[in-house]
This record gives C-alpha cells, sequence and structure tokens, in this order.
C-alpha cells in the first residue's frame, strides 16, 4: 500500500487503498450508501467509518459490499500487523 505524501496540498493526484472518516451519528445514510459508492467507484478497497456513538463500520470487497462492526479490535488485511483497540477511541462510552 503506497502512502500519501502528507505535505500534499489539494485533492488527491491518486486513489488511497483506504479511507478512514470520523462521522456524527446524523451523516449515516449518507456515509454507508452514497459516500461509500463512490469510494467504491473510485477503487478504494476499504472504508472505515468510525461514529461518535458506536462501533467502527470496516466496508471491503468489490464494491465495498461487505460490512463488519468493530467494537473491541480492528484489523484488516491491508494493514497486517496494524490493531486499534476500538474502545479507547471512546473512553467515555464504557
Amino acid at each position: 500500500m503506497s502512502k500519501v505524501n502528507p505535505r500534499h496540498v489539494g485533492p488527491l493526484d491518486q486513489i488511497p487503498d483506504l479511507c478512514i472518516e470520523a462521522r456524527s451519528p446524523s451523516d449515516r445514510g449518507y456515509d454507508r450508501f452514497t459516500k461509500r459508492l463512490g469510494y467504491a467507484a473510485a477503487g478504494v478497497r476499504e472504508y472505515w467509518l468510525v461514529y461518535l456513538d458506536g462501533p467502527v463500520e470496516r466496508w471491503h470487497g468489490p464494491s465495498l459490499e461487505s460490512a463488519e462492526e468493530h467494537g473491541a479490535a480492528l484489523t484488516s488485511p491491508l494493514l497486517p500487523e496494524f490493531s486499534l483497540d476500538v474502545r479507547s477511541l471512546f473512553p467515555d462510552s464504557e
């Protein structure tokens, strides 16, 4: 997986393999459908939605059509040695 230059300014000129967004509960429908389908059409391989009130959704597969909810550890084949403790994102929710 290639990295986007952290000093890059403006629109991306390459398609990332993974998109991660922190969202509010009011945006769920737009993010789950409209944005996900746009990312899939562009060639994004995984899309993570981090909601402020709950688990992380990991969308993957052809057309980003498969979803998993992660409330404890989030892992990805794109990041083989990475594991995120989802609970650490929401310390007040326990």
